[in-house]
């Protein structure tokens, strides 16, 4: 019989729904049902800037992997490959989609995932869900300050 779990409070991405344990020992499960299809940053498989057989080797590499696993992988200037954007570092047409969707920016919830140099998979985490919203193939979601 299902009990009834009191929700708390909480960030995006590192406790689970029910509880307040990090999920980051858990492997990626990655969700596609809400992607947004309208912008600049649509996640639409018939862009011609979208190679669908690089994203889908790396979602199938990430898959296998642990959150922990992930967040600390690191490129060779020393930052990390993948992570949560926050603050004021949205481009202006990255922040009219969120706020178009009504995402609040301010509860830590938009990661990023590096697929190649430039080209990036933004979405929500929760727990060990990555919830796609939109594809970067430019760097232009978050742009990089070095």
């Amino acid at each position: 019989m299902a009990k009834n779990l009191k929700r708390r409070k909480r960030k995006f991405g590192t406790e689970s729904e029910s509880s307040n344990i990090s999920t980051d020992n858990r492997k990626m499960i990655w969700i596609f049902d809400n992607v947004d299809n309208d912008g600049l940053f649509r996640f639409d498989p018939n862009r011609p800037d979208m190679n669908c057989a690089d994203i889908l080797d790396k979602i199938i590499q990430y898959s296998k992997r642990t959150w922990s696993d992930i967040k600390a992988e690191k490129h060779d200037k020393g930052k990390t490959k993948h992570h949560h954007l926050s603050g004021d570092g949205f481009s202006k047409a990255a922040l009219e989609r969120i706020h178009s969707l009504k995402i609040n920016v301010a509860d830590d919830a938009i990661f990023s995932i590096r697929i190649n140099n430039l080209t990036r998979i933004i979405g929500l985490r929760d727990g060990e869900k990555f919830i796609i919203k939109w594809f970067d193939p430019a760097h232009n979601f978050y742009p990089a300050t070095n």
